[in-house]
C-alpha cells in the first residue's frame, strides 16, 4: 500500500458573471487544508453560498499534496461556464437526438421582461411553419411531433423571436423543465 499524504491545501473558487464572456468576479472563496488524520477516502469540505440572481458561473480548484521524503505535487482545473437561476438550478441542456444540435443559453444571464405591448406576439400558426421548416432543414424524424414543443429558447416576454433560429423542439416533459428554469430566473 502506497504511503499517505502528510497535507493537501484544496483551494475552490467561485466566479460570476452576468454574461457567458462577460468579466467574471469571485463570490466565493473557499480553501481547506486536510492534515494526515483527517486524510482518508470521502474527506470533504463544502461552504454555501447564496445565489442571488441567474448567473453564468466558472469553478477554479486547485490542491497541493505533500508526501513524506518528496516534492509537493500541484493540481488545478476551471471549469466551462454554466448557467444557474436564481433557484440554482442549472440550465437544462438539450441535445436533439435527430440533427444533434444542443439547445442554445441566453448570453446575458439576467434578461429582464420586456414590456407586453412591446413583445413579438405569438404566432398561432408557428406549431405548423416549424414542423415545416424543421423537415426542409434536416429531413423527416422518425420521433412523433405530438410528443413534442417548439420552444422559444429565448421567450418572447424575454424579448425573444418567433425567427425559426429561437425555436427548438423539445419532448413535452423537457420542455416543462426548461419553462420552470425561466420562471425561477
Amino acid at each position: 500500500m502506497g504511503e499517505k499524504p502528510v497535507y493537501i491545501n484544496a483551494s475552490h473558487d467561485l466566479f460570476a458573471s452576468r454574461y457567458y464572456n462577460g468579466k467574471y468576479v469571485k463570490v466565493l472563496d473557499h480553501k481547506k487544508k486536510f492534515i494526515l488524520i483527517e486524510i482518508k477516502p470521502g474527506a470533504a469540505s463544502s461552504k454555501s453560498f447564496k445565489v442571488g440572481a441567474a448567473s453564468y458561473y466558472k469553478r477554479e480548484y486547485s490542491a497541493i499534496v505533500a508526501w513524506k521524503d518528496s516534492a509537493p505535487s500541484f493540481d488545478a482545473q476551471t471549469s466551462s461556464p454554466f448557467l444557474a437561476n436564481k433557484i440554482a438550478n442549472l440550465y437544462p441542456y438539450v441535445k436533439n437526438s435527430h440533427n444533434k444540435e444542443v439547445m442554445g443559453a441566453p448570453a446575458d444571464a439576467q434578461m429582464k421582461v420586456v414590456p407586453e405591448d412591446q413583445r413579438e406576439k405569438r404566432d398561432s400558426n408557428l406549431r405548423n411553419k416549424f414542423i415545416t421548416w424543421y423537415t426542409k432543414q434536416y429531413g423527416k424524424t422518425k420521433w412523433n411531433w405530438s410528443d413534442y414543443e417548439i420552444h422559444h429558447v429565448i421567450p418572447l416576454q424575454y424579448g425573444g423571436s418567433n425567427h425559426m433560429s429561437n425555436l427548438f423542439p423539445l419532448q413535452k416533459d423537457v420542455h416543462k423543465k426548461v419553462t420552470r428554469w425561466w420562471r425561477n430566473k
